[in-house]
């Protein structure tokens, strides 16, 4: 029912612009790939979290709080943080 509520109200607001120029359509179907798990958006797909393009989609099209976003763009960007140390990190001892 939360979802009929959103779409309900994001058809009487057309005012509202989504990233990437996507369209209400659009973010519903990428939302309904994604879960929440401590507060932390992932892709059912491969468990990664998405660009923060897509968490600011989800806040607009209000599928998700500003604090998930917060928290999945922080997420995010740790976890590629990480990635490039451990690749930079090889490359040093190649």
């Amino acid at each position: 029912m939360r979802m009929e509520k959103i779409i309900e109200r994001l058809e009487r607001d057309k005012e509202i612009k989504f990233e990437e120029h996507q369209t209400l359509e659009q973010v519903q179907e990428n939302f309904q790939d994604a879960y929440i798990e401590n507060d932390i958006v992932f892709w059912k797909i491969n468990d990664q979290m998405p660009f923060e393009e897509m968490t600011t989609n989800f806040v607009l099209a209000g599928f998700i709080t500003k604090e998930q976003k917060e928290k999945t763009d922080y997420a995010r960007e740790k976890d590629d943080d990480l990635f490039w140390d451990k690749y930079f990190n090889k490359r040093k001892e190649a």
